[in-house]
């Protein structure tokens, strides 16, 4: 009987240090991971060219999309560096292209701060764009 209960305590002592280790480790990783800040992604205009922005003609059966966006920083108190590689859109199709041109891109954006900027994708001709994602 003696050892049984010596049993349950020692497993009930590594159950709960084995649970402020992990709720440790959490938290700590929690304070350590940066959060991004909140952003706007608005559609300024967009159409369709037979250029990009090097004057370069589309692959056959491919068309240049070119999309004139702003991006916001709603964030309070850390800048956006935005990255072509951040941005896809998504056609009605249901594919999606990544790795834009871009032309004014900034290096930076302050919070409460929006710039304007063209990003150019190379689509199928036979395709049409729906959205427009920007995720870091």
């Amino acid at each position: 009987m003696i050892e049984m209960i010596t049993m349950k305590s020692k497993m009930q002592t590594l159950v709960i240090s084995l649970l402020l280790v992990i709720g440790s480790f959490a938290a700590l990783t929690g304070c350590l991971e940066d959060e991004e800040p909140e952003t706007g992604l608005n559609v300024l205009g967009e159409e369709e060219k037979d250029e990009d922005l090097e004057g370069s003609s589309p692959k056959p059966g491919n068309k240049f999309y070119w999309i004139h966006i702003e991006l916001e920083n709603k964030g309070e108190d850390q800048n956006i560096d935005p990255d072509p590689e951040y941005f896809k859109i998504e056609t009605e199709e249901g594919n999606e292209y990544k790795n834009p041109q871009e032309e004014g891109m900034p290096d930076t954006i302050e919070p409460g701060e929006a710039e304007h900027f063209w990003l150019v994708f190379e689509i199928p001709e036979d395709e049409s764009p729906l959205r427009i994602r920007y995720k870091p």
